[in-house]
């Protein structure tokens, strides 16, 4: 009898011992179903874009431009997937815009917006650093920028979805365009319906992209004449450096100091030789100036 009653005690006790982590762990955790959905972040942005006008200085000249913010819709068989963000500069006074050329710009990452190329590369204001290219003491603060290529041309920099203010409409699928494909879809409807709305056919075309930029841009050149046929003039691409990096004043040597317009060591073009060659050339000149002098061109 005491027995059983010993074996009784350690059974009820071992049943006590074995419900306490199971106690513990509760029940197994569950994934929201709406962890990968979109939510109304792109509603937030206005539905009209914000319209400034501008004048900088640059390449020695006072240049007067229109600034324009905002997004345009990517869709799939008519429905809205995306709100894709933009900043554009275009020179005021321009009649004639096909002879007026249009660059598309953007970062890299992925994952990264266009503020690089934006603030500190070829837009018409950058942020103020010393002269050894490091970022100053707060308050930050911006200047005309003298080598901004705005005076030769429009330029529109452009935030992949999911990167700057672009976003998924809401309850779409937040890693929708993440794909290296995909990115590249989304980034060739924006440019399509950008030259659609803003009657830009007839303009000679341009590519700038930066690190992934460069692997976005080569694949934009192909999908843009598949999908839409729409043919690029050239591309470019720069390196995977500080964009705001500028040589010490004083800086001697047999290459001219590199500015941001000497963006690229790393540069190839499909130019046919138009009659946009001479503007072209002008730009090729400066980009042809790097570091490396294996990477100059010879004759330009």
């Amino acid at each position: 009898m005491r027995t059983r009653r010993v074996l009784s005690g350690f059974a009820m006790c071992a049943l006590a011992l074995a419900a306490v982590p199971a106690a513990a762990q509760g029940p197994p955790s569950e994934t929201p179903r709406n962890a990968n959905k979109a939510g109304k972040e792109a509603e937030l942005l206005p539905d009209e874009p914000v319209v400034t006008q501008h004048t900088a200085r640059i390449n020695g000249q006072s240049v007067r431009y229109t600034a324009e913010a905002g997004w345009l819709p990517i869709r799939e068989d008519g429905k809205l997937m995306a709100r894709m963000f933009y900043v554009a500069y275009t020179r005021d006074g321009v009649t004639d815009l096909a002879a007026r050329p249009l660059v598309f710009s953007f970062n890299g990452g992925p994952g990264t917006a266009s503020v690089w190329m934006h603030m500190g590369y070829t837009g018409p204001r950058r942020v103020v650093y010393d002269d050894d290219g490091f970022a100053l003491r707060p308050p930050g603060g911006l200047e005309d920028n003298p080598q901004s290529i705005l005076d030769v041309a429009d330029i529109v920099y452009i935030d992949p979805i999911a990167t700057g203010f672009s976003r998924m409409a809401e309850g779409e699928d937040l890693h929708k365009y993440h794909g290296t494909l995909s990115d590249v879809e989304s980034v060739a409807e924006f440019i399509r319906l950008y030259i659609l709305r803003k009657n830009r056919w007839m303009s000679p075309k341009f590519l700038i992209g930066e690190s992934y930029g460069t692997t976005r841009a080569s694949g934009l050149a192909g999908h843009l004449v598949r999908a839409h046929q729409i043919y690029l003039n050239a591309t470019s691409r720069t390196p995977r450096r500080s964009p705001t990096s500028r040589p010490r004043r004083g800086t001697t040597g047999s290459s001219p100091p590199i500015s941001s317009r000497a963006r690229s060591g790393h540069f190839w073009t499909t130019w046919s030789g138009s009659r946009w060659g001479s503007t072209w050339r002008r730009w090729c000149r400066v980009i042809a100036w790097t570091t490396r002098p294996a990477a100059r061109w010879p004759g330009v």
